[in-house]
């Protein structure tokens, strides 16, 4: 089953996601930026290449540039990726979290 998912509270937009992968947590990829369709692994890539500041992220990807909507989630998860593994500031933001 496929389906298309709309966060918004963020802005975000999952495309074709399956359910099965909600429910597991496994997301592939999620658009972060919406104006220039930059993903979260675009983002995470970019950040384990070297690019560490927000301006040298909004040149080389284009996010933040346009509505500024996204910046607050680029700037999450590029601290994640500058944390690296097993750092934890409270979980991933795209992760989805089971109730029970």
């Amino acid at each position: 089953m496929t389906f298309n998912a709309i966060d918004n509270q963020s802005h975000l937009r999952l495309n074709h996601v399956k359910f099965n992968d909600i429910i597991t947590g496994v997301i592939q990829a999620m658009y972060i930026c919406i104006c220039k369709a930059v993903t979260d692994g675009q983002i995470r890539s970019a950040v384990q290449d070297g690019v560490t500041s927000m301006s040298g992220l909004r040149e080389s990807l284009g996010c933040t540039g346009q509505c500024g909507k996204c910046g607050k989630h680029v700037k999450q998860i590029r601290d994640e990726v500058l944390q690296g593994p097993g750092a934890s500031s409270g979980g991933s933001v795209f992760t989805a979290s089971s109730a029970g």
